[in-house]
């Protein structure tokens, strides 16, 4: 339910106001969804709590009220790539291992574990996850029709599975 306080900026019309709430928040959530963000839903209602927030602050707004949480909304998906890509960082460590850890196995050990932790995975996304490793990522993601991005965020999934696996043993 949105906040009192929120609807008279989209209208003075409580109806209106209502009814165009929940138009923008549905373009919110396609937007998330559509810029691979984790939980669109959850993302459309952080704009309106960071737009309330700003606008109880201080911040004056010089658009409309959609122009201004599309700000926020565009501000609040860089903030998510940015973690998932730490994410992936995080992922890359856990998934092999810490330096010291490589360091206590020569290579032929060292493919063994990692066949190891791929022979959890289905055929088709073992392979995913070494192309995506060994090829160019671009020419990967052309090939198999779909956006770097699309790509990394299926690799991402791929890793969780792996890690999930990883701590069941």
């Amino acid at each position: 339910m949105p906040d009192d306080r929120f609807l008279p900026l989209f209208d003075p019309d409580p109806d209106t106001a209502a009814r165009l709430y929940y138009q923008f928040r549905q373009k919110l959530v396609f937007f998330f969804g559509r810029n691979y963000c984790s939980d669109p839903e959850n993302l459309a209602d952080e704009v309106f709590a960071r737009a309330l927030s700003a606008i109880e602050h201080g911040s004056t707004i010089t658009t409309t009220i959609q122009g201004f949480c599309y700000g926020i909304a565009k501000n609040l998906r860089l903030e998510q790539l940015h973690k998932a890509q730490e994410e992936e960082i995080d992922d890359d460590v856990v998934a092999t291992g810490s330096s010291a850890q490589r360091g206590e196995l020569n290579a032929a050990e060292w493919r063994v574990l990692l066949g190891e932790y791929l022979a959890v995975l289905p055929p088709d996304d073992r392979c995913l996850i070494e192309r995506y490793h060994l090829e160019d990522r671009r020419a990967l993601a052309a090939e198999l029709g779909k956006s770097e991005n699309a790509l990394r965020v299926e690799v991402c999934r791929i890793k969780r599975v792996l890690l999930q696996a990883r701590g069941k043993n």
